[in-house]
């Protein structure tokens, strides 16, 4: 069976509203879809920031914001699917999520392990900001209450919700909430396949440790819980925690989390991979040598039991000088990752085994050395250990993205190759859906505007 990868993206056409477009790649070279895209939707105003994920069956669920009636709802949530063939399933330019009164933003979509998708957001419908939930199953019809049913609308407002799929039908949804008194911590909510909330009103605390808790991360424990990884300010520096928290609800780690990093300096901008066994990798930019280096990248592995693997305030990944940013990450399928970064906007990578040791060039293998600037990558495991990059590419007069597979090793010597183009592209990739598909999210570059829509 082929490998299909999967591209969808924003098209800002000159003298026409954005439409939502997609298609997908037989092979880097070979559209089976229509050429320049299909159109997922083509409707009045502006259709930004796309998130998608497999449908399981080859084909993808799309859910986007959309300003189509923003004079009189504001800003909504609407989905799409497209089958394997790139024909749309659903309502032509798309099903209502969530049409409430006020801005519905910042969404984020998980599978629901059945064909259809659980989809979460920040809500304004009230005076504060809540956090709603939606499932819509595999014929595009809505499951739980109209416009969505509530997982946090506690007093004063909740941000920047994370959501993943618990294996069971079943989804977990983190999020940072902010009182209006003291600080902003981070909460946590199931909610089972039926919209029912099953741990405590309003979220189940994951850390409300003194200073800012944000920017959550989450993935799956594989056994019903979750891992959920935050930026914490508990200290003069921003620092890495973690915790995981189990089917029922309950936090299994140290009370407010496990340290990850908190070496001097800040640490900011974190991904994190799961390990395959009930653990994660987490990578991050790192400023502790920012006067002798600039910022790194490290990163550091946590076991099912909450106890680092790797080197007391993780492992460097690179620490060449001058300035290595936005890390991404994704698992080799062996209990390792796959890292890459930008450096002095070219784009490197580097492959970390479960036990901590780094397999590739010394701080990093070229992907892309070509000139002009090359960054904003994203990453993707290519189901036999190592990665699909793409990136956003100024080598020549107009932004592109452009895309490169590494093998492990890597078959150049750590050359780059400098990857192909998907001509006329900004990227924005969500990640990997399955072992055999990749989602792979685009903006359409405005040459004459420049606009880009996050």
């Amino acid at each position: 069976m082929a490998i299909l990868p999967f591209v969808s993206f924003i098209a800002i056409k000159s003298g026409s509203p954005e439409d939502l477009l997609d298609r997908t790649l037989q092979t880097s070279e070979n559209i089976s879809w229509e050429a320049n895209g299909t159109i997922i939707c083509d409707a009045d105003f502006a259709q930004v920031s796309p998130k998608m994920i497999s449908d399981g069956s080859g084909g993808a669920i799309i859910v986007w914001i959309d300003s189509r009636f923003s004079g009189t709802t504001g800003f909504d949530i609407y989905a799409q699917k497209i089958n394997s063939a790139g024909a749309v399933q659903w309502t032509t330019n798309g099903t209502v999520i969530c049409n409430a009164t006020g801005n519905q933003l910042n969404h984020q979509i998980a599978s629901d392990g059945s064909g259809g998708a659980i989809i979460t957001w920040e809500d304004i419908r009230n005076s504060n900001v809540a956090i709603f939930a939606q499932k819509i199953n595999s014929a595009g019809i809505t499951q739980w209450d109209a416009n969505g049913t509530v997982i946090c609308n506690a007093t004063a407002d909740n941000y920047k919700p994370q959501i993943v799929s618990d294996d069971l039908g079943d989804a977990i949804i983190s999020w940072g909430h902010d009182n209006g008194i003291t600080d902003i911590h981070i909460y946590a909510q199931k909610i089972n396949s039926a919209g029912i909330t099953q741990w405590d009103d309003n979220g189940t605390v994951i850390c409300n440790a003194t200073g800012d808790q944000e920017v959550s991360r989450i993935v799956s424990d594989g056994s019903g819980g979750a891992i959920i990884t935050w930026e914490d300010l508990r200290g003069p520096n921003t620092d890495i925690y973690a915790q995981k928290i189990n089917s029922a609800g309950i936090t299994q780690w140290d009370d407010n989390g496990t340290v990850i990093c908190n070496a001097t300096g800040e640490q900011l901008y974190h991904q994190i991979a799961s390990d395959g066994s009930g653990g994660l990798i987490i990578t991050w930019r790192d400023n502790r040598n920012s006067g002798i280096t600039n910022t790194d990248i490290y990163a550091q592995k946590i076991d099912s039991t909450g106890i680092t693997q790797w080197t007391t305030n993780g492992t460097v990944i690179c620490n060449a000088t001058n300035v290595q940013y936005n890390p991404q990450i994704a698992s080799d399928g062996a209990g390792g990752a796959i890292i890459t970064f930008t450096w002095i906007y070219d784009i490197y990578t580097q492959k970390i085994n479960s036990a901590g040791i780094t397999q590739w060039n010394a701080n990093g293998t070229a992907v892309c050395t070509d000139t002009g600037d090359q960054f904003g990558q994203e990453i993707v495991s290519d189901g036999a250990g190592g990665a699909i990059i793409t990136w956003h590419d100024y080598r020549g007069p107009d932004s592109d993205i452009y895309a490169q597979k590494i093998s492990d090793p890597p078959s150049n010597g750590g050359n780059g190759g400098n990857g192909g183009p998907i001509p006329g592209f900004d990227l924005v990739i969500i990640g990997v859906i399955s072992a055999i598909s990749v989602i792979i999210i685009t903006k359409m570059h405005n040459k004459k505007n420049k606009l880009m829509f996050n």
